[in-house]
């Protein structure tokens, strides 16, 4: 019951997310926002230069809960441990750690749609030139609900909440280009019915019905993307290979504490099937026969 009434208040919360005013509302945080938001956008407004034997591609990483270092962490973990290593392109992190001095805009409600909007037309550019579909590689991180990702400001009360459909929303600008999303937090996997799609991978941290392994509250990153990415990357493996080594290794984990089983979760879109299944160091080659089978 208590359960219930929890999931209620939570449920209310959301619908009230769009009045909410976003992380540092004050005319000094708007302007330092706007001036790092300018900053950030430079990479994605330039041409890339394709590497040989690299896909090209574009990395958002978004860290909605500034509670713990770990969700920053994740997404600077996902970037430079798979991205960097695996694909020649523009990277784009929003956080809303309060970390001085502060490097990157905050996640809130106008940056969001601005990155999508900003990775949706460099895509567009790209695609125009390049031998092979860009793709794109989404990391959101944070504390979570089922089917609710929390926005949060440091260590300030919760201000916002989003569902599955807002994160949905997010990819719009993304088109149909082959996407990667990694989702780290509780309930991760109850966001899959509503971002399902044939050109799509999702990787859930738990099942809908489980929470995550976790962290702590001074870690650079969650017990997820410590188990799924080593700092070096192993480009004779697949991404399936990668979550199922990850997975397993949080079991051991698990097992070994005594914790229950977060059961972390791949989708893999019926288009992304021969992409997931490619050893890293061929994924070029997997995207130059990308096929969409609904444009």
């Amino acid at each position: 019951m208590k359960r219930i009434v929890h999931r209620l208040f939570l449920l209310a919360f959301a619908l009230l997310a769009g009045c909410a005013l976003p992380p540092g509302h004050s005319p000094e945080y708007r302007q330092l926002n706007t001036e790092l938001v300018q900053r950030a956008l430079v990479p994605l407004q330039a041409s890339t230069v394709p590497v040989a034997d690299q896909p090209l591609g574009v990395y958002l990483g978004v860290a909605l809960d500034g509670a713990s270092p770990a969700f920053d962490g994740d997404i600077r973990r996902a970037r430079d441990g798979l991205f960097l290593q695996a694909a020649s392109g523009p990277s784009l992190l929003l956080s809303n750690l309060l970390a001085e001095p502060v490097a990157d805009p905050h996640a809130d409600f106008a940056t969001m749609p601005t990155a999508a909007r900003a990775a949706g037309q460099w895509i567009q550019s790209q695609r125009a030139q390049a031998e092979a579909t860009p793709f794109a590689m989404v990391v959101f991180a944070s504390h979570g609900e089922e089917n609710l990702l929390m926005v949060r400001a440091g260590k300030t009360k919760i201000l916002a909440l989003i569902n599955g459909g807002y994160v949905n929303a997010f990819f719009n600008d993304l088109g149909a280009a082959p996407t990667i999303v990694i989702i780290s937090a509780c309930h991760a996997g109850s966001f899959i019915p509503a971002l399902r799609a044939p050109n799509r991978i999702i990787i859930a941290a738990a099942a809908a019905d489980r929470v995550s392994f976790g962290c702590g509250a001074s870690s650079s990153s969650t017990v997820f993307m410590q188990t799924l990415l080593d700092k070096d990357l192993d480009r004779s493996l697949s991404l399936e290979d990668l979550f199922m080594r990850g997975r397993n290794r949080v079991t051991e984990l698990e097992l070994s504490y005594k914790f229950p089983h977060s059961l972390s979760v791949m989708d893999v879109g019926s288009d992304m099937e021969a992409f997931a299944a490619t050893p890293i160091a061929k994924s070029a080659t997997a995207l130059r026969e990308f096929r969409l089978s609904k444009p």
